[in-house]
């Protein structure tokens, strides 16, 4: 019968990117619904090849060998219930599509979800096995560029908070662990695996925001990383204005454009016009560590750009320490706040527009000066739930950013899974950092 089934659903065309629980024309419910995959907020994508699921595995024997220190997710039994959401995951992509799974119907309308996406139901254990074992699932494409990713900055970890004002804060010390270990499987129609990243003080960019917010002449130091923020339109798009009381009229196309409420800011940056500079019709095209309105990020530009938050800091004002201060809209960063959009050539020849000020002898950061560049492995996945451990030792930098001698398991800021261009389907589980047993 189960063959059966899915040949069924093969032969009636599943078409890619259709919600399993809207109907269509042509496209067989049995597919939708029931074969394709097993999470009500996934699709039908790619080739559309069925998704049974995996099969129960026993999961003491497989950890037998280990102890876990702390857990960034399980996904059950956070803050005190049944986790619906994934306290503190961020997520952000290419803008070329979305993560599928990484929405929510907010107010009659689905909508993006991109800090604490929803949870789905996913059996995994046969030893002792979950009435509702909640895992991620992250799925999605084409992604046409580089991908995207998701991930945790552990200022928000064990529990998710608004603004740090230390560095020491948004660290934690993980020394006496070995690596990162967790549970996946991938959907059939899935590129094979994704990379695992762990970065530090090193490499964080939220480290290099703290620093420069408390201190941004360097008096106390350089920063360990510099951040810079890209102001001109790729893909040789025009920067336009849309006012902003056009927002709830708009009809969303580009004569009309809609600006979308979590583009528009809580107290307006702009504070001598009520306009903001979109690439193209406004939209929202990554993800942001707040949940509150303004947190995501838009296809924004010029000087609506520059003036945008630094999404891990919604709440800070571009003040020294980030306090409040008359003629500062909350939400503004002070490395960027009230800069010019200027044009700038790298060393390496690459152009582009920066926020930065000339005028005053400043310019945006090199590559190899730049954050980001966080101690990563690759990671292949089959379609059964399988334990993976990912040591600290054999984790490296790509190399397109600033270098590292070491990563500094005392100081470490943020936990990723990322991907690249194409299709995927992942699911992952219980995301600790363990250390072998000793005999």
């Amino acid at each position: 019968m189960h063959l059966a089934l899915v040949a069924a659903a093969l032969s009636a065309g599943c078409s890619s990117g259709n919600r399993p629980d809207v109907a269509e024309a042509g496209v067989s419910s049995l597919c939708q619904k029931a074969l394709c995959t097993p999470d009500p907020n996934g699709v039908c994508q790619h080739t559309c090849t069925p998704d049974p699921g995996p099969r129960l595995v026993d999961c003491g024997k497989a950890e037998a060998s280990y102890t876990f220190g702390p857990a960034i997710w399980t996904f059950d039994d956070q803050d005190g219930g049944t986790a619906k959401h994934a306290r503190g995951m961020y997520s952000y992509t290419d803008n070329s599509t979305i993560i599928q799974t990484f929405q929510e119907v907010s107010q009659g309308v689905l909508t993006a979800k991109t800090f604490e996406p929803p949870t789905a139901i996913m059996p995994r254990c046969s030893d002792s096995p979950a009435p509702e074992n909640r895992t991620i699932h992250i799925q999605g494409g084409p992604f046409l560029s580089w991908g995207g990713g998701a991930g945790i900055g552990l200022k928000n970890f064990p529990s998710v908070v608004g603004r740090v004002d230390t560095i020491d804060q948004a660290m934690i010390d993980v020394s006496e662990w070995e690596g990162l270990s967790f549970w996946a499987r991938r959907g059939p129609d899935s590129q094979a695996g994704f990379r695992v990243l762990v970065g530090d003080k090193y490499t964080d960019d939220d480290i290099a925001y703290i620093m420069y917010r408390n201190d941004p002449t360097g008096a106390m130091g350089p920063r360990y990383c510099e951040r810079v923020r890209e102001c001109g339109c790729l893909n040789h798009m025009d920067c336009a204005s849309v006012a902003l009381d056009r927002a709830a009229s708009g009809t969303g196309d580009i004569t009309n454009p809609a600006i979308p409420n979590p583009c528009r800011p809580v107290i307006p940056h702009l504070l001598d016009h009520q306009e903001m500079s979109f690439c193209g019709p406004p939209e929202t095209i990554s993800g942001a560590e707040s949940g509150s309105q303004g947190g995501s990020q838009c296809n924004t530009c010029q000087q609506t750009r520059c003036d945008e938050r630094w999404p891990a800091f919604p709440d800070d004002y571009a003040t020294i320490g980030g306090e409040p201060a008359a003629g500062i809209p909350m939400g503004s960063d002070l490395q960027f706040y009230g800069k010019p959009c200027s044009p700038y050539t790298l060393r390496n020849g690459i152009f582009g527009y920066w926020c930065f000020d000339p005028a005053k002898g400043e310019k945006p950061a090199e590559p190899n000066e730049l954050c980001g560049d966080h101690w990563t492995r690759v990671v292949n996945l089959s379609n059964e739930w399988q334990f993976y451990t990912v040591p600290f030792k054999d984790m490296a930098q790509q190399g397109w950013a600033k270098r590292s001698a070491f990563l500094d398991l005392t100081a470490v800021s943020v936990v990723r899974f990322t991907w690249d261009g194409g299709w995927i389907d992942f699911w992952i589980d219980d995301v600790r950092f363990y250390k072998t047993k000793t005999k």
